[in-house]
């Protein structure tokens, strides 16, 4: 039996050009995973993308914010350990079987891996720092910690700060460990729930800039160096976060 679930919600159209190659990079991770993507009710396509997929499991409910369609899959998962995949990013193949290893030999609930970037048709283009919260498909945590700790507080925070929220929880002191190696694919695309944040904004703005000649190898090479200088096990915000509430 596998020990990770990968939780994939997939609750808008405009996920629908993504979500084969999300769960495809999941079904191709050298560490089997189970695999629960969460679709609104509606949804009357799902089913056809995924029909070579039989073992995946398909969670339909109410449209909902990412926070909350996570804490409906982490309910019905039944492993040691889930995975969040955003349905248009997309893991590479040794990234859970690297975090398992790190959660099992440390006895940790929570480890988070850094990101490539990549424009919507898929070309790389920068990698990312990661040294603050890590966004959500680079999270693997232990299920009964997510079960105590869900998204939110009960859903009332706003669908676009759902990660951040969870973090800074008052409950939530668990130590949050970083694998500094770029272990997914993020897509940087128009029209995602997150795209009117300034992060965003700022990371579309490189993805366009990408696409002129010999700008894309420059932003390779300078984010890669970046990312070196911030290379750590552990993430800013919630280090600083402990040392001043103590």
């Amino acid at each position: 039996m596998p020990a990770v679930t990968a939780i994939i919600p997939c609750m808008t159209d405009g996920d629908r050009p993504f979500i084969a190659e999300a769960v495809r990079s999941v079904r191709e991770q050298t560490e089997p995973c189970d695999i629960i993507v969460v679709v609104q009710t509606s949804n009357d396509w799902i089913d056809n993308i995924l029909s070579d997929a039989p073992e995946v499991r398909i969670l339909r409910i109410p449209l909902s914010p990412p926070g909350i369609t996570r804490n409906e899959a982490v309910a019905l998962a039944k492993t040691e350990f889930v995975a969040f995949l955003d349905a248009d990013d997309a893991w590479l193949p040794t990234k859970t079987a690297k975090q398992l290893a790190f959660l099992r030999s440390h006895n940790a609930d929570f480890v988070g891996v850094d990101h490539i970037l990549m424009r919507e048709d898929g070309t790389l283009f920068a990698y990312g720092t990661a040294k603050f919260v890590p966004m959500p498909s680079a999270w693997m945590v232990r299920r009964e910690y997510m079960k105590r700790l869900p998204f939110g507080p009960e859903g009332k925070h706003s669908p676009r700060t759902e990660d951040g929220t969870w973090w800074t929880l008052p409950d939530n002191t668990s130590a949050k460990h970083r694998i500094a190696e770029p272990l997914i694919r993020y897509r940087v695309r128009n029209l995602s729930q997150s795209t009117k944040r300034t992060v965003k904004e700022r990371k579309l703005r490189f993805a366009n800039l990408s696409k002129l000649p010999l700008v894309r190898p420059l932003l390779l090479i300078g984010s890669y160096v970046v990312h070196r200088f911030n290379r750590r096990d552990h993430y800013l915000m919630h280090r600083e976060t402990l040392n001043s509430s103590s």
